[in-house]
């Protein structure tokens, strides 16, 4: 049986470890970037309005067409008072995506959405059922899914 030798016989016993070591942190910085740029393409700006169930409002325009309450001492628009403005059928079969301009998003039930409130001054949710982490600031969207 013949033992080949010399090139082709193996990238890695060929390779020196600083050739290896350069190699992977080309790729993690390739991936790092590549991250990087969709973040920055998938980034939406908060901007006049937000979108609920494929309705636009403008934000100016909510305290004037909807009850303003308190919640826990957050003031703002009551959630599902937005979402039946829709005219979404069987709402409570239904969950929400908060969905904020830097693409963050949590999702909740029905229940979430009686008991929160989408905060004018701060363009930012609140719920009293749930954990600050679903607190989404800069909200752009309410989508149902």
């Amino acid at each position: 049986m013949a033992v080949l030798r010399g090139r082709g016989t193996g990238v890695a016993k060929g390779m020196s470890m600083d050739r290896r070591l350069g190699i992977i942190a080309v790729l993690v910085l390739v991936f790092s970037l590549s991250a990087l740029v969709y973040g920055i393409l998938n980034m939406r700006e908060a901007g006049d309005t937000v979108t609920i169930n494929g309705v636009d409002y403008e934000w100016r325009g909510l305290e004037e067409n909807f009850t303003v309450v308190k919640l826990n001492g957050h003031r703002g628009v009551m959630l599902s008072d937005l979402i039946n403005d829709t005219g979404l059928e069987d709402p409570e079969s239904h969950q929400y995506a908060i969905v904020g301009a830097d693409g963050y998003r949590k999702t909740v039930d029905w229940n979430d959405m009686l008991n929160g409130v989408l905060k004018i001054d701060g363009k930012e949710v609140y719920f009293t059922t749930r954990v600050k982490q679903y607190f989404v600031r800069d909200i752009v969207e309410i989508e149902v899914v």
